[in-house]
């Protein structure tokens, strides 16, 4: 801030001001998409389908959707692609696995038991309910809120390096992460997909779960940026971010998109 603006607005940090400032952040972070990354069917998600379809023309795409759920982004992914895409669900949390192959049935469509993170083996998940969407491998606190993570299961992960070289897919063309604050450790455990640049478009969520995990947003800002251009996802578009700023350590859910700058011939 230069001295011009510290001067300009020192009269302005007074105390009766603050509740308006406070009302004003909490609508401008919620006109910036900042809470709406938890909602497929409105967080924007959609728009980048549909960015992708166009960039991809009429070609086959390969997508996984790391963190599955029940289905509802695999059937917007059909939706948008149709036939021409192969995709790989993940999800580890038994009873939740158990409805996405009930729900999500397409021949093109195929569902794994099991999560991806950064080394192969098997770890705790944590849950407020049944099938939650909230299931992570942190035992979130959120007291505050009065959500208490009780239920408690064993679940195996794999690698996507891993699991790639065991399937022989060579590339992904989307690489969807919504798995609770444990993103940063799917992409640890891509690493050399993403040195071999054969990972072309990656979306992830970031917000509140990230406190649990203890990851910044400048984690994955310094991981990708080299190769990739980073974008904040909003309503009906992308918001590109073209540095990194401790302003962007927002623990509110929202979704980003990262896009190869260059592509293997």
């Amino acid at each position: 801030m230069t001295r011009f603006l510290k001067w300009l607005l020192a009269p302005m940090r007074v105390n009766w001001l603050q509740p308006f400032y406070e009302k004003l952040y909490l609508f401008t972070l919620y006109a910036m998409n900042y809470g709406g990354g938890s909602y497929t069917e409105d967080s924007g998600e959609a728009f980048v389908l549909q960015y992708i379809a166009q960039k991809t023309g009429s070609q086959p795409v390969t997508v996984f959707d790391v963190g599955a759920n029940v289905g509802s982004y695999a059937r917007m992914v059909l939706k948008t692609f149709g036939q021409r895409a192969t995709v790989h669900c993940f999800e580890p949390a038994r009873n939740t696995f158990q409805t996405l192959t009930q729900s999500v049935t397409a021949s093109n469509v195929q569902k794994h038991p099991f999560g991806l993170s950064s080394k192969t083996g098997q770890l705790s998940l944590y849950a407020d309910a049944d099938q939650s969407g909230m299931t992570s491998v942190y035992s979130r606190d959120l007291e505050h809120l009065n959500i208490s993570f009780e239920s408690v299961e064993v679940a195996s992960f794999s690698t996507a390096d891993e699991f790639c070289r065991e399937q022989g897919i060579n590339h992904i063309d989307l690489l969807k992460i919504d798995v609770e604050g444990h993103e940063f450790s799917v992409l640890e455990g891509a690493a050399q997909l993403l040195r071999d640049q054969r990972i072309r478009f990656i979306q992830f969520e970031f917000g509140g779960t990230n406190i649990d995990s203890r990851t910044f947003f400048r984690d994955f800002w310094k991981i990708l940026h080299p190769d990739f251009t980073l974008y904040r996802i909003v309503g009906n578009g992308l918001r590109r971010i073209d540095q990194y700023s401790e302003l962007l350590e927002i623990f509110v859910a929202v979704n980003y998109f990262a896009e190869r700058k260059s592509n293997p011939a």
